[in-house]
């Protein structure tokens, strides 16, 4: 996801660095969906405005958050969440909770999955 070329748009929260993210986790109450991507993967772009979706849509039930570890300072987050084992990116993690995620308890899912488990009606 080349982010520094596009505008921002609402959907997904982007991430900044690994404090930001845990500040974010912190912060999130209720359901988790974190959606790791990197620049330049045609796979991630076409995914993003399924996401953006789920966030606008589905907001109030889920803190989504983006995470672009192609920047060096979000890097750590490969590791701590598996992503090589996961099959890289785009990645999606859901949890019911930001403790379960953090606990390694994420469930990897797609769109159509994320929205099913969120029980939220969105179309794109």
């Amino acid at each position: 996801m080349t982010d520094k070329t596009k505008p921002a748009t609402p959907g997904a929260t982007n991430v900044a660095d690994v404090a930001d993210f845990d500040a974010k986790l912190a912060a999130a109450t209720g359901k988790v969906l974190v959606e790791f991507v990197q620049e330049d993967c045609v796979f991630c772009e076409e995914e993003a405005p399924a996401v953006d979706a789920l966030a606008l849509t589905c907001g109030t039930r889920a803190t989504v958050l983006r995470v672009n570890v192609s920047k060096e300072k979000l890097k750590p987050l490969v590791e701590r969440f598996k992503l090589e084992e996961l099959g890289g990116t785009p990645t999606i993690l859901y949890a019911e909770n930001a403790a379960k995620l953090n606990a390694g308890k994420g469930v990897e899912v797609d769109p159509t999955q994320a929205r099913r488990r969120l029980k939220c009606t969105v179309k794109w």
